[in-house]
């Protein structure tokens, strides 16, 4: 009896699909409960031009993003990590605030698996 041959591109989708989900879950239950509660101790008393438009793209165009890779993974997540990195040219680097810089790349893990997984699955 031969074993079959484990098919990684396949693993990649399934892992793509699955963290994407996952994303979005999380990505959802944030922006809801900013929408609730928008205020709190921590709040700065306002947003400035440049955080309005840095919130188009995180966490808004990086939430579309990973809907859209549900379907077409190359374009989701290109949109998912030009967010990001629009994100991070108006608000990371600027401001030196490299505190979210972990939660946003474990964030970006589905969108890095489903652009990966378009390569492959173009190379194939």
């Amino acid at each position: 009896m031969k074993l079959k041959e484990i098919d990684y591109v396949q693993i990649l989708w399934i892992i793509g699909k699955i963290t994407s989900v996952l994303t979005i879950l999380f990505l959802g239950v944030f922006m809801l409960g900013h929408l609730i509660s928008p205020e709190d101790e921590h709040s700065t008393g306002g947003f400035t031009p440049v955080d309005m438009v840095a919130l188009l793209f995180f966490p808004v165009g990086f939430f579309l993003g990973n809907v859209f890779s549900l379907k077409k993974e190359l374009l989701g997540s290109v949109i998912a990590l030009g967010s990001m990195g629009m994100f991070y040219l108006l608000i990371v680097f600027p401001r030196a605030s490299y505190a979210v810089v972990p939660i946003t790349l474990i964030l970006s893990i589905p969108a890095f698996c489903n652009l990966v997984y378009s390569y492959l699955k173009e190379k194939k």
